[in-house]
């Protein structure tokens, strides 16, 4: 219980807007109710803070209607369900995006955003065209009738593997896609172990997310100039 009366909570010179203390003393005080003065402070806040808030803005400007306020505050209330409708529908296209990929490539999976669905990886082997392969076949012949015996230079393999690392922003598809190739055999510099990389940024319209997979033969030709140095074989 509150064990003081009300004059003490106010200044001693009291603004003009409440010298009429007949306006905002309580007129049924009770000291031994508990929620008295929780009762009076939110009466006369109910009484004063409009003339209050009406005495603070600048002379000249006019200050909005009730009708006009409560037609802002649902223009910001919609604006908002806008932006949480806009973050929930970009989040399900991620996923649907994601889904596509992940059940058709079950055994190939690295990782994956569960939750918000941002990333995923993916293990892939492309196969070499025969094109490629028999420039590949010559171009390794080559290096190796010029090497030393002690220098080791690996076997050429019709295939390129590379994990694929696929990122998609806030606001996908709009904001496209970010593909990092990490190579599984080539490393960044000699002697490191630092796995060379790759990154390229592709753009994604709704046939692209009516079949997401529909960009397999560019990322097959992107991860096969990757894995054998940028076109060195083409």
């Amino acid at each position: 219980r509150y064990e003081f009366p009300a004059d003490i909570i106010f200044q001693k010179e009291l603004p003009q807007e409440l010298k009429v203390k007949s306006e905002w003393l309580p007129s049924d005080w009770d000291i031994q109710r508990e929620d008295c003065l929780y009762s009076w402070l939110k009466k006369l806040s109910e009484n004063f803070s409009d003339h209050l808030v009406q005495s603070n803005i600048p002379r000249g400007v006019v200050r909005k209607t009730q009708e006009e306020e409560d037609d802002y505050q649902t223009t910001v209330i919609t604006a908002k369900r806008r932006l949480i409708q806009r973050k929930e529908n970009t989040k399900e296209n991620r996923k649907k995006f994601m889904l596509a990929w992940l059940n058709k490539f079950s055994e190939n999976i690295v990782n994956y955003d569960a939750d918000d669905h941002y990333t995923f990886s993916l293990y892939l082997t492309f196969e070499l065209d025969h094109d490629t392969w028999t420039n590949v076949q010559i171009k390794k012949n080559e290096a190796l009738s010029k090497a030393s015996f002690d220098v080791k230079i690996a076997k050429a393999k019709p295939t390129a593997p590379v994990i694929v690392h696929f990122r998609m922003g806030d606001a996908f598809p709009k904001n496209g896609l970010q593909l990092i190739f990490l190579s599984v055999t080539n490393t960044a510099t000699p002697g490191s172990s630092i796995p060379e990389t790759l990154k390229i940024n592709c753009d994604v319209n709704q046939k692209t997310m009516d079949n997401p997979t529909i960009i397999m033969p560019l990322l097959a030709k992107k991860a096969i100039r990757f894995h054998l140095d940028d076109g060195a074989y083409f």
